[in-house]
């Protein structure tokens, strides 16, 4: 396991998850979960990247809210989602990708891969914090930590089945 990394600012974030993305593949399970997800090239870089991961063979459970809450903020904020777009992908994905729509107010954001250990996509993963994905958060001066190895997933996930942030079903299906 290396140091956690700290991710300063929109696109470092960015960066991070769409590499944690290309890194996934047969036998990873993966894990993503934002408040928001809105048009944008970096919304697209993420979706694409996950896409890739599928693909290759990974299964996936990505979480957004569905609350009223978001629902008035994209009608106030003039925002759109992109939700609707990974729902057609979950539907043609063949069961290897779960897409939810939270329905409790929840603004975890992370992404954890878990990967097969000795495999060739390298050490399980995660990001975890500030960002929603869209273009118009770049400005924000957010922050993420990226941390690696099964040890920290372990911990992380027992800490998300407590709640907090957990995609309804829990991980995808081993």
């Amino acid at each position: 396991m290396t140091e956690p990394a700290l991710l300063v600012g929109y696109d470092a974030t960015v960066d991070a998850l769409e590499a944690e993305l290309d890194r996934a593949g047969a036998g990873c399970e993966v894990r993503l979960a934002v408040y928001l997800i809105e048009p944008g090239w970096s919304s697209r870089r993420v979706l694409e990247a996950l896409r890739r991961a599928l693909a290759r063979g990974a299964r996936a459970a990505v979480a957004v809210d569905g609350t009223v809450v978001s629902g008035l903020s994209r009608l106030v904020e003039r925002t759109g989602t992109l939700f609707p777009e990974l729902a057609r992908v979950a539907a043609r994905s063949g069961g290897r990708l779960a897409a939810t729509r939270r329905r409790t107010p929840d603004h975890a954001k992370y992404l954890l891969v878990r990967r097969p250990p000795g495999g060739p996509f390298g050490p399980s993963a995660a990001v975890l914090g500030g960002v929603n994905l869209g273009d118009r958060f770049r400005v924000w001066d957010d922050l993420a930590v990226r941390v690696e190895g099964d040890a920290a997933l372990d911990a992380l996930e027992r800490a998300l089945a407590t709640g907090a942030g957990a995609p309804p079903g829990g991980p995808p299906a081993r």
